[in-house]
């Protein structure tokens, strides 16, 4: 099988375990979700009760499609991870949210030789700037950090400069640490009813998306001088 050919299967297989696994999630949740969708004081207690009653098989699922969706280019699991730390709180959700997002990377750093990147990014510039980078562990991890680099192309550079296990261990649990963070707290919020801090951590994560956005826009400017 061709190396584009087995790329598809996996990700055709991989959004097929997402649909099937978020629908288990919302059939299991779909109390909390009425609840959450007609907010008043008196449900808080009730969303806090329904959510303690959860079995770990929906802990498991949630960390999958965190994982898949870490995985697959182009996809966000934001409000996943968000969603995770309503339930969850801010301890478990940051655990879970952190775990999974490492794990997404872990599996396209495991498949990357198996499949063949797509064209459009086999000599892109983000990719190059990963490549020729003075400081690589540096510029990988800030990678794993920024929301619009797809995973792909990071774990990507991180095989072709060969990179140590450890040290890529290291560089993707502290890549994917700050965004995990920011998601469970920022859904932990919302299931106090803060709006105002969960609008605060919205807030922050929306400016880290627009910072780095044009981060990579001053880049290119300055490429294109050179």
């Amino acid at each position: 099988m061709q190396p584009a050919t087995k790329r598809h299967w996996l990700l055709a297989l991989a959004i097929g375990l997402i649909i099937m696994m978020l629908a288990l999630v919302i059939h299991d949740f779909w109390p909390e979700i009425q609840l959450l969708l007609h907010p008043s004081e008196s449900h808080q207690q009730d969303l806090r009760t329904l959510i303690n009653e959860h079995k770990w098989r929906d802990l498991l699922f949630l960390y999958v499609i965190i994982t898949l969706m870490s995985a697959i280019p182009g996809l966000s699991n934001s409000v996943i991870c968000i969603f995770v730390g309503l339930c969850y709180g801010p301890i478990l959700g940051i655990l879970i949210n952190w775990f999974g997002n490492m794990s997404g990377n872990w599996v396209v750093a495991a498949l990357i030789n198996k499949i063949q990147l797509p064209a459009k990014w086999q000599d892109s510039p983000r990719l190059n700037k990963l490549r020729n980078a003075q400081h690589p562990a540096l510029a990988l991890t800030l990678g794993f950090m920024i929301p619009i680099i797809p995973s792909m192309i990071v774990n990507a550079a991180c095989v072709e400069q060969n990179i140590p296990r450890p040290t890529y261990l290291l560089m993707v649990a502290a890549g994917v640490f700050p965004a995990s963070v920011l998601y469970a707290i920022g859904g932990h919020a919302l299931h106090k009813g803060a709006l105002i801090e969960a609008g605060i951590y919205l807030a922050i994560i929306i400016l880290l998306v627009l910072l780095s956005k044009r981060l990579e826009s001053l880049i290119k400017a300055r490429r294109s001088t050179n």
